[in-house]
C-alpha cells in the first residue's frame, strides 16, 4: 500500500456493529484511502479485530477498560467518549489520521460525535447514524460534523445499508483527498449574523460587507414576513414560520398579513 495514501479512522462500537464497521473500512480502502478501525465499544469484546483496540483508547485518558465496563451504561459512555476524543485528537495532531467516519445508533453516535467535536474545523468528520434527523444540536453543537441517515437500524448488513455505507465511504474519502486547510487572510475580521429572511440584494450585500445593516435590508426583512396576494386578490391562508419560539425547538406559526383590497374602476 502506498505511503502517500491518506488515513481515515473508522470508529464505532465494535461489540455491536463490528461487521458494519468492517464493511465500511473495506469500502474506504476500495475508494482509495487507508482505513484504521477504532473500537469504542464500552461493554463487550468484539469478534472483529480492531486496529485501535478499545483498551488503547481508554488508556489515552488514563482509564482502564475493565473499570469502564463495570460502570452503568451512561457513565461508561461518558468515560469512553472523553477517551476517544483524546485519542482521536492526538492522531490528528500527529498527522497519523486525516479524517474520521463513524457509525452508530444512539450510544455510538454520542461517542463518535463527542470524539469529533474537539477536532479542528475543516478536518473531514462524518457519522452514519440513525439520529440524523430531528434536533441534532446535542451531537453537533458548533462543530462541522456531517450526519448521514442510515435509513434503517444498523443491526446487520443488507443491500440497503451497504449502499449507505458505500456512499459514506466515497464521501469521506473525497473530503480527505480534497482537504484544504483554513488559511487566515490577514485582514481584520468582523463577525456578522443574519436572521435568514433578507434577500441577497446588492444594497444589503454592500452594507453587510461594510459591517452595517442598511434600511433596504431592514425593509426586506419586514416584507418577507408577508405573503403576496394571489392573482384573485385574496390572502394566502397558508401558515408561515416567522421566528423561533423562546425554547428554540420549534417555529412559531402565524397567519400572513392579508393584502389591502384592490380598487375597482368604474365601467
Amino acid at each position: 500500500m502506498s505511503q502517500d495514501l491518506k488515513t481515515v479512522v473508522v470508529m464505532g462500537t465494535m461489540d455491536t456493529k463490528g461487521r458494519e464497521l468492517a464493511y465500511l473500512a473495506q469500502s474506504v480502502r476500495e475508494a482509495g484511502c487507508r482505513a484504521l478501525l477504532m473500537d469504542v465499544g464500552a461493554h463487550n469484546a468484539s469478534d472483529v479485530t480492531a486496529d485501535i483496540p478499545v483498551d488503547h483508547v481508554a488508556a489515552a485518558a488514563g482509564e482502564d477498560i475493565a473499570a469502564i465496563r463495570a460502570m452503568p451504561r451512561g457513565e461508561a459512555v461518558e468515560k469512553i467518549s472523553l477517551a476517544a476524543a483524546t485519542y482521536l485528537k492526538q492522531m490528528i495532531e500527529a498527522r497519523e489520521a486525516h479524517g474520521v467516519i463513524g457509525v452508530g445508533g444512539s450510544g455510538g453516535t454520542t461517542i463518535c460525535a463527542a470524539a469529533m467535536r474537539g477536532l479542528p474545523y475543516g478536518i473531514p468528520k462524518l457519522i452514519v447514524t440513525t439520529l440524523a434527523s430531528g434536533n441534532t444540536r446535542w451531537h453537533i453543537d458548533i462543530s462541522d460534523i456531517i450526519l448521514i441517515p442510515s435509513l434503517l437500524d444498523i443491526g446487520g448488513l443488507n443491500p440497503m445499508l451497504e449502499m449507505v455505507l458505500n456512499n459514506a465511504a466515497q464521501g469521506i474519502v473525497g473530503m480527505v483527498k480534497g482537504y484544504r486547510p483554513y488559511v487566515a487572510s490577514g485582514k481584520k475580521v468582523v463577525s456578522i449574523t443574519m436572521y435568514g429572511t433578507s434577500p441577497a440584494t446588492p444594497t444589503s450585500n454592500t452594507s453587510t460587507t461594510l459591517g452595517c445593516r442598511s434600511r433596504a435590508a431592514a425593509r426586506a426583512s419586514r416584507n418577507n414576513r408577508r405573503v403576496a396576494s394571489t392573482s384573485s386578490g385574496t390572502a394566502d391562508s397558508t401558515l408561515i414560520a416567522t421566528s423561533r419560539s423562546s425554547s428554540g425547538s420549534r417555529p412559531r406559526w402565524t397567519v400572513p398579513i392579508p393584502p389591502a383590497p384592490s380598487r375597482r374602476t368604474s365601467s
